[in-house]
């Protein structure tokens, strides 16, 4: 899979949890961690394929 197809998934998948409905279903604490989470494994997935450009 390439990055921006992760990145794209990524994306969708913490809008969803994010979402009105989701984002009260979850812990405040637990959902900061995630959002947290979420970019910074979109980061490392841009900066791997900058490298794999290179």
């Amino acid at each position: 899979m390439d990055a921006r197809t992760y990145v794209s998934r990524l994306l969708e998948d913490l809008a969803h949890v994010t979402s009105g409905e989701e984002h009260d279903a979850f812990d405040p604490t637990w959902l900061r961690g995630y959002v947290a989470g979420m970019s910074c494994a979109a980061q490392y997935a841009l900066e791997m394929d900058r490298k794999e450009d290179e």
